[in-house]
């Protein structure tokens, strides 16, 4: 037996949750989820539907004759909003200024800690004056604390370079 995780959240806060949630993803896949109209199927078709609805409030998504659809981009406008509202957070904790990473562009830092969004957790890369967030590797895990180098390619960290340790004048 296997248990898979879906959300860290209770159901009635993914239908409204700023960011992607695996509520998002059934409603994009074109097979119907089968939820049963009883117990926890009645409770998951009750947030499908008040998320469907949120969603087109918030006009990532329409519904017409032909049914309902996310509009191209929704799920990386979700996750955006959810990484600018994560940055907010991190900034008022340390009193730094948040730095976007760009694609293909070099990012040195100490990885200070992971943070958690409902889709995935990101790293917090740490310089003296700003910080920046990028997701997290399962290699980052060992490396926590440590200052190092990497690239950011299609969302990803594929690999981070640790920076050996300055040595400067000692005082004997």
């Amino acid at each position: 037996m296997a248990i898979e995780v879906l959300a860290k959240r209770p159901l009635a806060q993914l239908a409204t949750f700023d960011d992607v949630t695996w509520l998002d993803h059934e409603l994009s896949d074109s097979h119907a989820s089968g939820a049963r109209d009883q117990g926890f199927g009645r409770e998951l078709r009750g947030a499908l539907a008040v998320r469907r609805q949120w969603l087109v409030e918030e006009d990532l998504a329409h519904e017409d004759a032909h049914g309902f659809r996310l509009r191209r981009g929704a799920l990386a406008q979700l996750q955006r909003r959810e990484l600018l509202r994560l940055a907010e957070e991190v900034s008022r904790d340390l009193g730094k200024t948040y730095v976007e990473a760009a694609s293909e562009v070099r990012i040195e830092g100490r990885i200070a800690r992971r943070i958690e969004a409902e889709a995935g957790g990101y790293a917090v890369i740490e310089n003296a004056r700003d910080f920046t967030l990028v997701p997290w590797s399962r290699d980052f895990a060992r490396q926590v604390g440590k200052a190092g180098a990497g690239i950011v390619r299609d969302d990803t960290m594929p690999h981070w370079t640790l920076q050996r340790g300055r040595q400067g004048p000692e005082i004997g």
